[in-house]
C-alpha cells in the first residue's frame, strides 16, 4: 500500500476518469485517435480534481461564509436570492434532441442517402421512359429507408425511455430549518446554507457538512464509491480528502440508520454526484466500427457506381447512342449497384441480437452497440452491484477456534455443524445482539387489489433457488431486511436455523448499549426463555480486537476454558486470515450472569454500567465512580466474516471473456484489499501482485541476489489505488500500469 505522502501528493480520480484515461492510453498505444473535440470544453470542469474545503472548516467559518445562522438557518429572503442566483437543487438534464430530429437522423444516414438517391434516379428513369418497373423499384427503395429508419427509431426510443428510469436519485421532500422553524420542503428548493435534518431511511438531498449526529449515523455510499458497507458519520474532520472524511454526506447517498443535522454546502450540478453526472452526459461519442465500415462501403459503392455509369455514358456518346437512352442506361447502372437489401438486413440482424440480449437482462441503448460489443477487446467494470450482489453476506463463521464456511455464492454449501454447542451460542449472540428485522411487505408477493391498489399476495418462501450460471443452483434469501447491512446479513444467516422473531420474543431484551465509535461494541441483556429463575444472559458484538481484550475465557466444545496466549493467537490468526480476503470480521462474546447477584428485579444501568463488561484499567477516581463489576471478564464465542459476494454467474462470464481474448479490468471506489479479494474470486486477478511477491520474499527470508528471490517487477497483476494516479500522471507510468494483463483500480471515487 502507498503511504500517506503519496495520498496527499496525488489528486483523486473518479471511476469515470479512470475508465476514460485507461481507454485513452491503451488506444494511443494502438495508434488510434480516441478523443473528439465535441463537448471537450464542457467536460473540462467536470474532470478537474475535486476541491472541497468545507470539511476542514469549523462550523462557525462555514456559516459565516454561507451567510447563514447556526441556530435559525436561512431566512426566506436569503433563500429566494440564492435560488435566483444559483438555481434549483437538481441535476441539469442533458440537452434533449427533438424527436422529429432523431427520426430524421435515422432516415438520413449515409447508406439511407444512397438509397434515397437511388430511388430518385429510378423516378427520373420512369419519367424519361415510362417503364412502371422503375416506378416500383423507386417506391421500394423509399419504403426500405422509411421502414428500417422507423424500426431503428422506435428501438432506440424504447431503450432511451428505459434509461430514464435510472435517474430517480433525487429525494422529493426534506426537512429543513429556516427562520428557526422546522419545515418540510421540496428538495429542489434547498440552497447552500440551509440546515437540514438527517434521519434513517432518507436519501441525502445535497452535499452536507455534518454538524451534530447520533452515535449510529451511517451513510450507504455504494452508489458513489461502490462500498456496500455503510460508513459512519461524525461531526469532526478525519481526512484531508473530502471523499474519505467522515463529516460529509453526499447527494444521492442513503442513510440506513441514525439521525443528525447538517448544513448544505453544495447543491445541484456542483455536488460530487453532479460532477459525475455531467461527466457522463457530456462525453462525446465516437463512431461505432460498423458505422465506419458501412460509410466506407457506401463511399466505395457510390464511387464505383458513378465511375462505371459515367464510363458507359461516354462510351455511348462515342457510339452515337440516343442521349435519352444513354442517360437512362447510366442511371440504370448506378441504381443496379445500390444494395437496397443491405440496410434492412443489417437493421433486422442487430435488432434480433438486441432482443436476445434483452432476455439476458442486457439493455442495448443503440443498435450499433451490438456490433461494437463483438469488437470489444477490453471491459472496464464496476464492482459493487455489477460483479457483486451489493448485499452483505455471512461468508465464514469461526467457533471452537476453527474457520467454517457459510452458505453464499463463494461457498454454496456450509460445512459448520448446526448442533455444535459453540455454534448455537454464536448464532444466539448474532440474533439477540442485533436490531435488524425483515420487511413484512417483502414476505409476500405483490398483487393489485380490487380497488386497483397494491396488495399482498401469497406468502413467499424464506429462500428461493437461483441459477449460478454454470448449470448449478443455489439458495438465496427472498425477503428484504430493514437495518444495518452487517446485522441484516446475520439475521439472513440465522433465520432458517431458528426463527429470529420467535427467538427474540422467547428471550426478552432487558437493556441495550448501542454501538458507538468510542467503545466499538454493542451489547444487550436478555431474560433466557423469559424465565425469571434462569440466569440473565449478556451478549456483545464488535471489533474482534476489542472483544477479545474483554474476555478471560473462550467457548470450546460448549465449555468455557481459559483464554491462554495460544488460544488468543489462534483467534487472531483466524481474524487476519479472513481480513486478508477483504472480509469484515466481527467478534462475539457472552456472559451468563450470576443469578445470586443479578436477580430478575436487578436494576441494570447503561449510563454507569453495573454489570460485567471485561473492562481493564478502570479509573475509579472518575465521576461517577465506576462499579467494580465492570472488570469481570467475558467469554469469547467466535467470529463472523462478512463480504459482498460475487454474483454467481460472474466468474464464468469473466472466464468466457478471457477465452475470447477480452481483457477485464475492475474499477471500483472500494478499499484495495476488498477489491483485490473480489477480483481474485471472479477471475480478474489470478496471479500475484508486486506486494504479494515482496511478502513472499520476506516470508522466505530472500533478498535481492539470493537464489530463489523473485523480482517484484515481474508481477503479472497490479492493484492501483486511486490516490496514486491523476490526470497529470505521465505516459510512462500509464504504460507501466497497462503493461500488466491483470489490473484493478481501487478507491477511484
Amino acid at each position: 500500500m502507498t503511504g500517506s505522502t503519496n495520498r496527499d501528493s496525488h489528486p483523486r480520480l473518479s471511476s469515470a476518469d479512470i475508465v476514460a484515461v485507461t481507454t485513452e492510453m491503451r488506444m494511443r498505444q494502438q495508434g488510434r485517435k480516441n478523443r473528439t473535440a465535441k463537448g471537450k470544453d464542457e467536460q473540462d470542469d467536470a474532470k478537474r480534481e475535486l476541491v472541497m474545503e468545507e470539511h476542514k472548516q469549523s462550523p462557525a467559518e462555514i456559516f459565516a461564509e454561507l451567510g447563514s445562522d447556526p441556530v435559525n438557518g436561512m431566512t426566506q429572503h436569503d433563500v429566494q436570492g440564492r435560488l435566483e442566483a444559483e438555481g434549483l437543487n437538481r441535476l441539469t438534464p442533458p440537452k434533449q434532441t427533438p424527436e422529429i430530429v432523431k427520426y430524421i437522423r435515422e432516415l438520413t444516414g449515409l447508406f439511407s442517402l444512397l438509397l434515397w438517391v437511388g430511388g430518385a434516379l429510378c423516378l427520373i428513369i420512369y419519367g424519361l421512359q415510362g417503364d412502371p418497373n422503375n416506378l416500383y423499384l423507386g417506391i421500394v427503395l423509399f419504403l426500405v429507408v422509411i421502414i428500417t429508419g422507423t424500426f431503428s427509431y422506435f428501438q432506440n426510443a424504447k431503450s432511451s425511455n428505459l434509461m430514464e428510469s435510472f435517474k430517480q436519485m433525487m429525494p422529493t421532500v426534506t426537512t429543513v430549518i429556516r427562520e428557526g422553524k422546522s419545515q418540510k420542503i421540496d428538495a429542489t428548493q434547498l440552497v447552500r446554507g440551509d440546515i437540514i435534518v438527517l434521519k434513517g431511511g432518507d436519501k441525502v438531498p445535497a452535499d452536507i457538512r455534518v454538524l451534530e449526529c447520533s452515535d449510529d449515523l451511517t451513510v450507504d455510499n455504494s452508489c458513489l464509491t461502490g462500498e456496500p458497507e455503510p460508513l459512519k458519520r461524525i461531526p469532526d474532520c478525519t481526512d484531508e480528502n473530502p471523499l474519505e472524511t467522515k463529516n460529509l454526506c453526499f447527494f444521492g447517498t442513503f442513510i440506513p440508520q441514525g439521525s443528525g443535522k447538517g448544513v448544505v454546502v453544495r447543491v445541484g450540478d456542483k455536488t460530487v454526484m453532479g460532477r459525475i453526472a455531467k461527466l457522463a452526459t457530456t462525453t462525446g461519442q465516437s463512431m461505432t466500427p460498423i458505422a465506419r465500415e458501412i460509410n466506407h462501403f457506401v463511399h466505395i459503392i457510390a464511387v464505383v457506381a458513378v465511375v462505371i455509369g459515367v464510363i458507359f455514358f461516354i462510351i455511348g456518346i462515342f457510339l452515337k447512342t440516343d442521349i435519352i437512352t444513354n442517360v437512362v442506361f447510366m442511371i440504370g447502372i448506378i441504381v443496379a449497384n445500390v444494395p437496397e437489401g443491405l440496410l434492412a438486413t443489417v437493421t433486422v440482424c442487430l435488432s434480433l441480437a438486441a432482443n436476445r440480449m434483452a432476455h439476458k437482462s442486457v439493455l442495448v441503448k443503440n443498435l450499433e452497440g451490438v456490433e461494437t460489443l463483438g469488437s470489444t477487446s477490453c471491459i472496464c467494470s464496476d464492482k459493487t452491484g455489477t460483479l457483486t450482489q451489493n448485499v452483505m453476506t455471512v461468508a465464514h463463521v469461526v467457533y471452537d477456534n476453527k474457520i467454517f464456511d457459510a452458505e453464499c455464492s463463494i461457498t454454496p454449501i456450509g460445512n459448520y455443524e448446526l448442533n455444535a454447542p459453540s455454534f448455537q451460542a454464536l448464532q444466539r449472540c448474532a440474533t439477540l445482539c442485533n436490531n435488524a428485522v425483515f420487511d413484512e411487505d417483502s414476505k409476500y408477493e405483490k398483487v393489485v387489489g380490487p380497488d386497483g391498489l397494491a396488495a399482498r399476495g401469497k406468502r413467499k418462501p424464506f429462500k428461493e433457488t437461483v441459477p449460478m450460471g454454470n448449470g448449478s443452483t443455489m439458495e438465496k434469501v427472498a425477503w428484504d431486511t430493514i437495518g444495518d447491512a452487517s446485522e441484516s446479513a446475520m439475521i439472513k444467516f440465522c433465520h432458517d436455523k431458528k426463527d429470529i422473531i420467535e427467538f427474540r420474543e422467547e428471550n426478552a431484551k432487558i437493556k441495550e448499549v448501542p454501538f458507538n465509535s468510542k467503545n466499538k461494541y454493542q451489547l444487550s441483556l436478555h431474560k433466557q426463555d423469559n424465565d425469571d429463575n434462569k440466569p440473565i444472559l449478556m451478549v456483545m458484538k464488535g471489533a474482534p480486537e476489542r472483544i477479545t481484550a474483554r474476555c478471560g475465557s473462550v467457548l470450546i466444545g460448549g465449555e468455557e476454558v481459559p483464554m491462554t496466549p495460544e488460544r488468543l493467537a489462534e483467534i487472531e490468526a483466524a481474524q487476519l486470515n479472513l481480513s486478508k480476503k477483504g472480509m469484515r470480521v466481527l467478534g462475539f462474546a457472552q456472559k451468563i450472569l450470576d443469578p445470586n447477584i443479578y436477580k430478575a428485579d436487578y436494576e441494570f444501568s447503561t449510563d454507569n454500567p453495573n454489570f460485567p463488561l471485561g473492562e481493564k484499567d478502570v479509573d475509579y477516581e472518575a465521576t461517577p465512580k465506576p462499579d467494580s463489576k465492570v472488570e469481570e471478564p467475558l467469554c469469547f464465542i467466535g467470529l463472523m466474516a462478512l463480504i459482498d459476494p460475487p454474483r454467481p454467474e460472474v466468474p464464468i462470464a469473466v472466464a468466457k471473456c478471457k477465452t475470447a481474448g477480452i481483457r477485464v479490468i475492475m474499477v471500483t471506489g472500494d478499499h484495495p484489499i476488498t477489491a483485490k479479494a473480489i477480483a481474485h474470486k471472479v477471475g480478474i486477478l489470478w496471479g500475484p501482485t508486486c506486494e504479494d511477491i515482496e511478502e513472499e520474499n520476506a516470508e522466505r527470508g530472500f533478498t535481492q541476489g539470493d537464489n530463489g528471490w523473485i523480482d517484484p517487477n515481474t508481477a503479472p497483476a497490479i492493484v492501483v489505488p486511486g490516490w496514486t494516479i491523476s490526470l497529470d500522471t505521465p505516459q510512462e507510468e500509464w504504460d507501466r500500469i497497462l503493461d500488466h494483463r491483470q489490473i484493478v483500480f481501487a478507491r477511484t471515487s
